[in-house]
């Protein structure tokens, strides 16, 4: 009988364990889906990320593209959840803040004294706006 017994706690300790890793997954998507970049804006002062459902962040100064870069080790955030946000390492060294969604459209811009990552959706024609920023 005490069996039986510890067999149905460890079934209800297992099921509570899976409920509490579940809500955990909920919280974590409900964070980075608040996160998540919708659009990039280049003004003469640098650039102003807008989020989904987080304040804008903005970094300021002279905006230039690192056309060698890449992003490498992701070190804090979201590695593919609602994109690639948070703090990543550079392939060759240094760090980026990373606001990328696609990284297949990755650019990775100097903005004052910032690295920052982006993913516009015309790659070209952003890269353009920032080229005719540097002028």
């Amino acid at each position: 009988m005490g069996g039986a017994a510890a067999g149905v706690a460890g079934e209800a300790t297992t099921g509570a364990l899976l409920a509490a890793g579940g809500a955990g997954v909920v919280a974590l998507c409900a964070v980075y889906r608040r996160l998540q970049p919708v659009a990039y804006d280049l003004d003469g002062s640098g650039l102003e990320i807008e989020r989904r459902g987080r304040a804008s962040r903005r970094y300021a100064g002279l905006v230039a593209s690192l056309p060698d870069a890449r992003l490498g080790l992701r070190l804090a955030g979201s590695g593919g959840l609602y994109g690639y946000l948070g703090r990543f390492r550079l392939v060759g060294g240094g760090r980026a803040d990373a606001f990328v969604t696609s990284r297949a459209a990755t650019l990775i811009l100097r903005v004052g004294d910032a690295v920052v990552a982006v993913s516009p959706s015309d790659r070209d024609e952003f890269l353009g706006d920032v080229e005719a920023q540097s002028v």
